[in-house]
């Protein structure tokens, strides 16, 4: 098309059908991106399995303080001691959690840097 000649119709119905086809795809981009951040939003909600309380044996996903990284797979292996066991008090929600990946590697964690992990099955399957 020239700089003073007319567009013809097919012209414009490719146009139009090009217009029509991006602007749904930036609709489905938006709802994606959209989708993908309340995802993240809602990746590191803490959730505690068993009311409230993470058990010996338990698989957990551990997010690092100080990486800000969350990672799955982590085995409780040695939990808090209560703090008066002869009160029979729970275990000490603010203790070091011990856990332990399956390659024998291990971290100390708070239970506020851990989530329940459904996925990995264990305790909470």
């Amino acid at each position: 098309m020239s700089a003073g000649s007319m567009p013809c119709s097919g012209e414009i119905q490719f146009w139009t059908v090009m217009r029509t086809q991006m602007m749904e795809q930036t609709k489905q981009l938006r709802r994606i991106a959209d989708a993908l951040e309340a995802r993240n939003e809602a990746e590191f909600v803490r959730v505690k399995p068993h009311g409230g309380d993470i058990k010996l044996g338990d698989m957990v996903i551990w997010k690092d303080p100080e990486t800000g990284e969350a990672t799955s797979g982590w085995k409780v292996v040695r939990v808090p001691d209560p703090p008066d066991a002869s009160l029979g008090d729970a275990v000490d929600p603010l203790g070091i959690y011990v856990i332990a990946q399956q390659d024998g590697s291990e971290a100390e964690a708070h239970a506020c840097e851990l989530t329940a992990d459904f996925i990995c099955g264990g305790a909470n399957a």
